[in-house]
């Protein structure tokens, strides 16, 4: 009876240090597992070499700057952002980027549109809570328009994303499939876009025309949600991801605003750009030029100037001598 007992608790003894044992292991598990919490805002600028249109573009050069650095440059002054990430699938890029001193990852080949290489950073990051996809081929991107795309985003709960618009104006080519064409609600959500002029006017001089200014902010989970959708036949058709989220019942908040955007999709894009660089440098140039000739010009001017005073001079001084001389006769013929 007394082995019987003896037994029992070793029984129990075994069970009780079994038992503390798992809890000593759940506990350092539980202690392993960190949470991150989601609370930053960044700028991810997707840029990849073999774009359809214009190939290595990112790497173009104006003023000895690659494309993809003037975005850079402009993207890191934007208030309220955490990170400026480079998200490139080139190691010429990469490499490029890094020169330049950018935080830049590098991202798969395979993905079909800029979101999808967002998503894949994103990942890596679960501290994102708001990302802004800022294209790498906007160079002269407006600070004040990327930190009114975080604003829409951050405020307008109803908002999966959020994006800019500007008014075409009469001298812009309303049919160029290049610039795409946005329809909002009253709220200022976004209709649908396209690459064909909208609305379709039957009644001439009544709509207003709005373009897109291709940034994106995005929720986190919008994001993820968006890149796991399959792409509608519209959005294959007009080559516009943004309507894979509209054809799924995602709301884009748009704002309008006056930054006209120059977007560089063709060499004639980057031409443009290349000529609004050098044109006030052109004008810098030549002023000094002008500067320059004038300070050569000024001693010779300054001798002139000399030269004419002491002419002047010498005119006055023969003058009071001939009134004297004609004084002193006049009063000698008195006498």
């Amino acid at each position: 009876m007394a082995k019987t007992t003896k037994t029992t608790k070793v029984t129990k003894t075994a069970k009780t240090a079994a038992k503390t044992i798992k809890t000593v292991k759940s506990t350092k598990t539980t202690k392993t597992v960190k949470t991150v919490k989601a609370d930053k805002t960044a700028i991810i600028i997707p840029a990849r070499y073999n774009s359809k249109r214009l190939q290595g573009k990112p790497l173009m050069v104006v003023d000895k700057k690659p494309i993809i650095q003037w975005v850079w440059e402009r993207a890191v002054k934007v208030k309220g952002v955490d990170s400026v990430i480079i998200a490139t699938d080139d190691k010429r890029i990469f490499d490029t980027a890094k020169k330049f001193g950018a935080d830049v990852e590098m991202t798969s080949e395979d993905h079909k549109c800029g979101s999808d290489r967002i998503v894949e950073v994103a990942e890596r990051h679960p501290e994102f809570a708001f990302i802004i996809n800022l294209q790498g081929d906007e160079p002269m991107i407006d600070t004040k328009a990327v930190e009114e795309v975080i604003r829409l985003i951050k405020t307008d709960k109803e908002a999966d994303i959020s994006t800019l618009l500007s008014e075409i104006k009469p001298e812009e080519d309303l049919i160029d499939p290049n610039m795409v064409k946005c329809v909002k609600d009253k709220n200022g959500f976004a209709m649908y876009f396209s690459r064909s002029k909208i609305p379709y006017e039957r009644n001439l001089g009544i709509a207003k025309f709005y373009k897109h200014i291709g940034i994106y902010g995005y929720r986190r989970e919008s994001l993820f949600e968006m890149t796991k959708m399959e792409q509608p036949e519209i959005e294959k058709a007009e080559s516009l991801e943004q309507l894979r989220a509209l054809y799924n019942g995602m709301k884009i908040k748009t704002s309008v605003v006056e930054y006209n955007s120059i977007g560089i999709d063709t060499i004639e894009d980057f031409n443009e750009f290349k000529r609004l660089v050098e044109k006030p440098k052109k004008a810098a140039a030549k002023k000094t030029t002008e500067k320059k000739t004038e300070k050569k010009k000024t001693p010779a001017k300054k001798a002139a100037a000399k030269k004419v005073t002491s002419s002047k001079q010498n005119v006055v001084t023969e003058k009071k001598k001939t009134v004297k001389t004609k004084a002193v006769s006049k009063k000698k013929t008195n006498k």
